[in-house]
C-alpha cells in the first residue's frame, strides 16, 4: 500500500482462487476514505494447471473496503494480482 501525501492512495495484493471457487471477497489493507469507488484492474498468474493460458478476471466493487473477483470456471486454483488507487 502506497499513501500519497496528495491523498492519492494506491493498493495492491494477490488472491488465491480456491478450486471450484467463482468469485471471492477480498478486503483491502486499508478503506478509502473520501471516493465511492476506487478504479480497479486485475489479472491472473499463471497456475500449475492453467499451462500459461490467459484468462479475464470480472471486478464488481461493493464499497469502499471490498471488492469481489468473478473468476472464471476454467481459471479455478490459480491466482490473482490486484491493484486499486483512489483518495
Amino acid at each position: 500500500m502506497c499513501n500519497l501525501n496528495s491523498g492519492l492512495i494506491i493498493q495492491w495484493g494477490q488472491s488465491a482462487n480456491p478450486t471450484n471457487v467463482t468469485s471471492q471477497t477480498v478486503t483491502f489493507p486499508i478503506e478509502f476514505p473520501n471516493t465511492k469507488y476506487p478504479r480497479m484492474v486485475a489479472t491472473h498468474i499463471t497456475g500449475a494447471n492453467t499451462a500459461s493460458s490467459e484468462f479475464i478476471v470480472g471486478i464488481k466493487l461493493v464499497s469502499k473496503s471490498q471488492f469481489i473477483m468473478v473468476i472464471p470456471k476454467v481459471a479455478a486454483n490459480i491466482g490473482t494480482y490486484w491493484v486499486a488507487i483512489g483518495w
